[in-house]
């Protein structure tokens, strides 16, 4: 039988993925359309960021359930980034660049971290 705490965690679970899953109409109208302009490109960014770490964070602490779940996340918004990178790549680089160099930084911080966590 279900605990009380058991249902409150796999509802939050549950929620947490719908909210990743909430710029997939957004990037297939940005697709059909070709309409960037309602496009959150920057919240995508810091959301991408924060799922990356957190995927970080769940794994040091041994919470497999969410670094799956976040790294689900990671994927999703990552997936937004690189649509909206590819329908504007040829008008302005810059977020495509932008993207990639903040995933290196967030990725050499996690590196950097686990390695010195583990000196």
């Amino acid at each position: 039988m279900m605990g009380y705490v058991d249902l409150v965690g796999l509802t939050a679970t549950v929620v947490t993925f719908f909210f990743f899953a909430s710029g997939i109409p957004l990037c297939r109208e940005m697709w059909k359309t070709g309409d960037m302009t309602k496009f959150p490109f920057y919240m995508f960014l810091i959301s991408d960021i924060n799922t990356v770490i957190m995927s970080y964070y769940t794994y040091r602490v041994s919470a497999w359930m969410l670094v799956c779940l976040n790294v689900a996340g990671t994927a999703l918004q990552a997936g937004y980034l690189l649509t909206f990178s590819y329908m504007s790549y040829k008008r302005n680089r810059v977020n495509l660049l932008l993207y990639y160099r903040l995933h290196l930084q967030a990725a050499l911080h996690a590196f950097l971290h686990h390695k010195i966590g583990n000196s």
